[in-house]
């Protein structure tokens, strides 16, 4: 290499590094600085921060209209009343990690108001972090959901309650200005009047109604399968625990029913797979994809009632997770080793 090479290389490495020391004397040290608030509204440091890290929150936010109306992290992510559990200090500044609505109740108390006596955000809040943060109002809510609806009267169980797990539907299915399923069935089925309000539903007359009128039609809560199984029926029932529609206990209350009244032969015509994770029927973080008439045939062909049948959930057309599906009321049991997404790692017990 000849010495112009050399010193051309020289030369070029000093700019670099010349430039690199320039860039990083103009930017605030987070290592080091640690700066007052003012400062960091007035650079947006922590916006440069988080650049370097996640800029998808970064770009997220300067799309925003906080963004556009002045509003800071630190405005959102200051510590309120009820939150001391939860600060951290975070270069410098103890803010909280998790935003509430006591966060944007600083700015927004109607809007707080009616977010609190709404039952939207309570039950999914509630499962995962337990009961603070949440009113009594919404505690209360999320109790009656998982409890299931009673006779107001007698106290008497009208009909199940949901599982925890099924809080990812409750916005769509149980919050909002409408029912999802009831309103429907007593606006045109029970009471046949367009204008009927699902408000004024007496849990203790109306169900009543309910029963008399419809349940002769259309409720199927025989236990008696003793023709069916005669003629060499089986069935396969499976239900999600997840499910945010249909109550997983009426399963298991059908399937307590069955074998109340046939006995031991129900065994070799019934068989009950709970799948945890699963929403209705589909969908959830459970594994919900299996081969339910493959298991039925060879049921049939074998003579021998499936203990198990193998399942996985898939995540963009790829199977992320496998876990072995047992039949009710053996639980899948971790063997303490390997992966928990590898169903070779499960046993039915």
């Amino acid at each position: 290499m000849s010495f112009r090479s050399v010193f051309i290389a020289i030369v070029i490495a000093f700019a670099l590094i010349l430039g690199a020391f320039l860039v990083q004397r103009a930017r605030p040290r987070v290592e080091t600085d640690q700066p007052n608030v003012e400062f960091v509204k007035a650079t947006g440091k922590c916006a440069e921060c988080h650049s370097r890290q996640q800029y998808s929150i970064v770009h997220e936010f300067e799309m925003s209209k906080h963004a556009t109306q002045g509003v800071t992290c630190l405005d959102c992510h200051q510590p309120q009343k009820g939150q001391e559990k939860d600060k951290i200090d975070h270069n410098g500044f103890q803010i909280t990690a998790h935003i509430t609505p006591a966060n944007c109740r600083v700015c927004h108390e109607q809007i707080y108001q009616e977010f609190v006596r709404s039952r939207h955000a309570a039950p999914s809040w509630s499962a995962v972090f337990g009961e603070g943060g949440l009113t009594a109002e919404q505690v209360d809510a999320a109790k009656k959901i998982y409890a299931g609806p009673t006779n107001p009267r007698t106290g008497d169980r009208i009909y199940p309650g949901l599982e925890p797990g099924s809080e990812f539907a409750w916005s769509t299915l149980i919050a909002g200005p409408e029912t999802f399923l009831g309103g429907d069935f007593f606006t045109y089925m029970v009471f046949q009047d367009p204008t009927w309000d699902f408000h004024t539903l007496d849990f203790d007359r109306d169900i009543a109604l309910a029963d008399a009128t419809l349940a002769p039609i259309i409720d199927s809560t025989s236990s008696d399968l003793s023709g069916f199984r005669s003629r060499g029926g089986k069935l396969l029932m499976y239900h999600g625990w997840a499910d945010p529609l249909v109550s997983p206990d009426t399963s298991l209350i059908m399937f307590k029913r069955i074998n109340e009244a046939v006995g031991r032969a129900a065994s070799g015509s019934l068989a009950l797979f709970m799948v945890p994770g699963m929403g209705h029927c589909q969908g959830g973080p459970g594994t919900d994809q299996f081969d339910k008439v493959a298991a039925v045939d060879q049921w049939i062909e074998s003579g021998t009632k499936p203990l198990s049948i193998p399942a996985s959930h898939v995540t963009g057309g790829i199977v992320d997770r496998t876990r072995p599906l047992c039949a009710y009321p053996a639980t899948a049991h971790y063997l303490g080793s390997g992966s928990t997404n590898d169903a070779k790692n499960f046993q039915c017990k």
